[in-house]
């Protein structure tokens, strides 16, 4: 019997997805564990075990969001933030009654915001009918929370500001002297904040 494994690590995920930790093996064992390492310890606690009769026992930290799959690799669904910790499966062989056990590791880790950046146009015909648009670009995170501020203080959609689903654009119909400020735009989600560069807007 051999194991094999074909994971990244650490395995890069989103908050709130689903990650599955793979473990391929061939042939038969006698017992498989999954553990979860404690946060701030080297100690590590059973998730889910199963016997070569195919009975499965949970342990002390099976939270619900775990499944052991047909496979024996282990599905974790919603991740969160406290998911972020070392993962570990043993493996027990028993080959004529001498043992063998193989342990394979894996951590977790959320994916972090890129810098976020922002790009400006303009459209209209003379700076009164001038509509400002500018425009945040960064990877498209699932998660990701949006706040643009004007000198320090955050904006909504008031008056002749409008911001597009999800906050990614911002535009400013019949731009006026009032607009003239600093506009940053802010995009964090539960491990990272990532702050724009300014742009002045001068009218």
């Amino acid at each position: 019997s051999s194991t094999q494994i074909t994971v990244p690590s650490p395995m890069i995920v989103k908050v709130e997805d689903d990650v599955t930790l793979p473990v391929r093996i061939t042939g038969s064992f006698s017992f498989l564990k999954w553990y979860r390492e404690l946060q701030g310890t080297d100690v590590n606690d059973m998730i889910a075990a199963i016997d070569a009769a195919g009975i499965v026992g949970l342990g002390t930290q099976y939270t619900g969001q775990e499944e052991l799959l047909g496979n024996n690799s282990l599905l974790i669904q919603n991740v969160l933030t406290n998911y972020t910790s070392s993962y570990t499966v043993e493996i027990q062989f028993d080959f004529d009654r001498q043992y063998s056990i193989r342990i394979i590791s894996y951590s977790i880790e959320l994916q972090s915001i890129s810098k976020t950046q922002l790009y400006c146009s303009e459209n209209g015909n003379g700076m009164k009918s001038i509509n400002l648009i500018i425009v945040m670009s960064h990877n498209a995170n699932a998660g990701v929370t949006r706040i643009w501020v004007v000198n320090n203080r955050s904006i909504s959609d008031i008056d002749r500001i409008q911001l597009s689903s999800g906050n990614k654009t911002l535009t400013i119909s019949n731009v006026s002297r009032t607009d003239s400020g600093i506009y940053q735009c802010v995009a964090h989600n539960p491990i990272r904040i990532s702050s724009s560069d300014e742009i002045t807007l001068k009218v």
